[in-house]
C-alpha cells in the first residue's frame, strides 16, 4: 500500500543558468535599458542613448557589464499570454540588471580553468556566432579582453562557467 508520499525524484537541478549571480559579495549591479534584445549572461556595451546598453558589435565598444538573469520573470507555462523568451532574454526597451563587478555564470566557447583571462565576443567567427559570449583566448578581430576578469571554474566548451568581473 502506498503512503502517497513521493520518495524518489528523477529531476536533477542545474548548478546554474546563464546570467545567474553566483553570490552577493561585492557585486555592483546597475539598472540599464535594453536597446535591443539581449540574452541573459551576455556581455553588454554602451548603447546610443543615456543608460542604454546593447550587445557588442565593434572592437571599440565600451564594456558595461553582463546581463543578469531576470528574477521572478512570469512563467509562460502558468500564464500563456507571456512571451516564452522572457525566461531567457530582455526584450527591446526592457529595464534590465547589468553586473559590472562580481561573480556571474556565463556560457563559454572553449574549455576554461580558474585564473584564465576573460574575452567577450563582438563579432562572429566560424562556429562562434553569438555576440556577447565569453572565452579564454583572443580570437583576433572578433573578441576583446576584459582587464582583470578571470574564469573561476573548470568548464568545458559549450557549458557554463563562473567569471569574476573587477573594476
Amino acid at each position: 500500500m502506498s503512503n502517497g508520499i513521493q520518495t524518489t525524484y528523477t529531476f536533477i537541478p542545474r548548478t546554474a543558468i546563464e546570467g545567474l549571480q553566483a553570490n552577493m559579495s561585492l557585486n555592483d549591479v546597475q539598472a540599464k535599458i535594453a536597446q535591443a534584445i539581449i540574452g541573459f549572461g551576455r556581455a553588454v556595451v554602451r548603447g546610443a542613448t543615456d543608460n542604454a546598453v546593447v550587445l557588442p558589435s565593434l572592437s571599440t565598444d565600451l564594456f558595461v557589464g553582463v546581463a543578469v538573469l531576470r528574477y521572478g520573470a512570469e512563467n509562460p507555462l502558468v500564464n500563456p499570454g507571456v512571451n516564452p523568451s522572457s525566461l531567457t532574454q530582455y526584450e527591446q526597451y526592457d529595464a534590465m540588471a547589468v553586473l559590472s563587478t562580481g561573480y556571474i555564470w556565463v556560457f563559454t566557447e572553449e574549455n576554461v580553468t580558474p585564473g584564465a583571462p576573460v574575452y567577450f565576443r563582438y563579432g562572429p567567427n566560424g562556429p562562434n556566432t553569438v555576440n556577447g559570449r565569453f572565452r579564454k583566448t583572443n580570437d583576433a578581430g572578433f573578441t576583446n579582453l576584459l582587464p582583470g576578469a578571470t574564469f573561476e571554474t573548470t568548464s568545458l566548451a559549450g557549458t557554463l562557467a563562473l567569471i569574476r568581473l573587477v573594476k
